[in-house]
């Protein structure tokens, strides 16, 4: 794996190792409440203006869901599966906890009035009602999707990923430009999979100047097409421009902010394949999983104020089994502090808007947070249940500012079965990102 300058910089900085006392989600019960409701909720009134929005998209023909869920008939034949699904928050597909005490754009968790009304139809028996009753209006769905879209551009030839590691490959593509989109602000991005049946999330990045040099020489290197990146991508990006998780549609960045497009950039996409579903007794055996995934890109000539991506991760961990998991179901955890101003910028004020947490399949639970400069934490993003298929990036709806004196933390808590591991050999991994722009005062 290659590493950036910037985090050898950080190295130099004086990291603090440890866990931190969290002051933030001590104790997440392991099933939702609910409240009950006035009504006997039934499908046509109440609940398939819900589900059509929060569960129809995945568990549609040709989507990654294993089973279908579209009618009455879909969900009156799997109550209990449904019920435990959404109470232990399993579904639909959120990872962040509300104990964190933000908001995020585009979450994809139930609300709690939807919650209520869900459960308490189930515990009913699922009754259909009267097909003629007026529908209640369906849920916001604010955040997800684009406005419009100002380019689209796809791989620029097909790959068919083969099992690598376990059912699982990772690949990455370089995607050029058109001219039109060079020197212009990217304000919003959506990934369209070429094979759903296979594609189980990508990150879509930005890379120009020696980074996007590095790339294209890992892919003249690489016989087909793009290059193995099992270990992400392993060089300075210019911006991360999110990416895609079963169920998302794309999302916009905050309103009057973007992030440049250099006149030399391009786009790369780091592709992660599931192969299990065309495998013997998957969902798709036999199906041809040959993907060619296309992105869209929403642009806006000029924004109010440019993002910055800020990497979270301690870089001693990258070399000589500094990060080191012990094997046979052994529980090890990190933590890592670091203030960026040292890289950054002395005196300098951030807002964050956005932030994301990753690890790979051996991942538990893990935080991103501040700490403040006074001894109390602001939580960014606490995911108590990893699940290394639905990471996401989270944009908060209100900024949280960063303010000098104050650092950023990351932890991360493994469980490994197998033999010892390390993030040496990409193994495994512990980092976090914040998406900020810079406060004028």
């Amino acid at each position: 794996m290659r590493h950036s300058l910037t985090f050898l910089a950080l190295a130099a900085c004086s990291p603090g190792d440890g866990l931190v006392p969290l002051q933030y989600c001590e104790d997440i019960p392991a099933e939702l409440e609910t409240s009950p409701v006035d009504t006997t909720p039934t499908w046509h009134r109440d609940i398939a203006p819900l589900v059509g929005v929060r569960c129809g998209g995945c568990h549609a023909e040709g989507e990654l869901a294993p089973f279908l869920l579209q009618e009455h008939a879909d969900y009156a034949s799997r109550v209990d599966l449904v019920r435990d699904s959404v109470l232990t928050g399993r579904m639909p597909p959120w990872s962040a906890e509300p104990c964190c005490g933000r908001e995020y754009q585009g979450d994809r968790s139930l609300r709690p009035e939807e919650l209520d009304t869900l459960v308490a139809w189930l515990d009913a028996g699922a009754p259909e009602g009267d097909p003629d009753e007026e529908p209640v209006d369906p849920p916001d769905t604010a955040g997800q999707g684009l406005d419009r879209v100002d380019v689209e551009v796809s791989m620029a030839e097909p790959y068919t990923p083969e099992a690598r590691y376990g059912s699982d490959d990772s690949r990455c593509f370089i995607v050029e430009l058109p001219p039109e989109a060079r020197g212009t602000m990217a304000v919003g991005s959506r990934v369209i999979p070429g094979q759903v049946a296979v594609v189980h999330h990508v990150i879509l990045a930005l890379a120009e100047g020696k980074a996007l040099q590095e790339f294209e020489a890992l892919d003249a290197e690489d016989p087909g097409p793009g290059w193995d990146c099992y270990g992400g991508f392993g060089a300075r990006l210019a911006g991360n421009l999110g990416g895609y998780v079963p169920g998302q549609t794309g999302a916009m960045l905050p309103e009057g902010f973007g992030m440049p497009i250099g006149e030399e950039a391009a786009l790369v996409l780091n592709m992660h394949y599931d192969l299990s579903a065309v495998q013997p007794g998957g969902s798709a055996e036999g199906a041809d999983p040959t993907d060619r995934s296309t992105v869209q890109l929403m642009l806006d000539d000029t924004v109010e104020k440019e993002l910055t991506g800020i990497p979270i991760l301690h870089p001693l961990w990258l070399y000589d089994e500094g990060m080191h998991l012990e094997g046979d179901f052994a529980e090890t955890s990190y933590g890592f502090s670091w203030d960026p101003q040292v890289v950054y910028g002395r005196g300098k004020s951030w807002d964050v808007w956005g932030v994301l947490l990753h690890m790979h399949e051996l991942g538990q639970r893990g935080s991103v947070s501040l700490l403040r400069a006074d001894g109390t934490q602001e939580c960014l993003l606490h995911v108590d249940d990893w699940d290394f298929d639905w990471q996401a990036d989270y944009w908060l709806t209100e900024p949280v500012r960063l303010a000098p004196g104050d650092e950023v933390y990351v932890e991360c808590h493994w469980t490994n079965p197998g033999e010892d591991m390390a993030w040496e050999a990409d193994q495994e991994m512990c980092a976090g990102g914040l998406m900020v722009a810079a406060v004028e005062e």
